[in-house]
């Protein structure tokens, strides 16, 4: 597996984690603006990701990150 599909592979696992996480956490009406924020954040990566076949749509956003910036947006830390 080459690094782009490493890449969308752990875009999809965590958006599966984290919709189900967010249908359990509404429909017991536990979902927080800011998860829901977080969960759009998330998606919208994912389909970025999914429109750029060649990656170069990320590797021009990750140039204008510094490294530490990088890794929180991957893991869905907001500054």
């Amino acid at each position: 597996m080459n690094g782009r599909n490493s890449r969308l592979a752990v875009l999809l696992l965590r958006c599966q984690w984290m919709l189900e996480e967010a249908a359990y956490e509404l429909g017991s009406d536990r979902l927080s603006t800011s998860e829901r924020g977080e969960l759009a954040t998330a998606l919208t990566e994912l389909a970025r990701a999914l429109h750029e076949p060649d990656g170069t749509r990320q590797s021009q956003e990750d140039s204008t990150h510094t490294e530490g910036e990088r890794d929180r947006i991957r893991e869905g830390v907001h500054a």
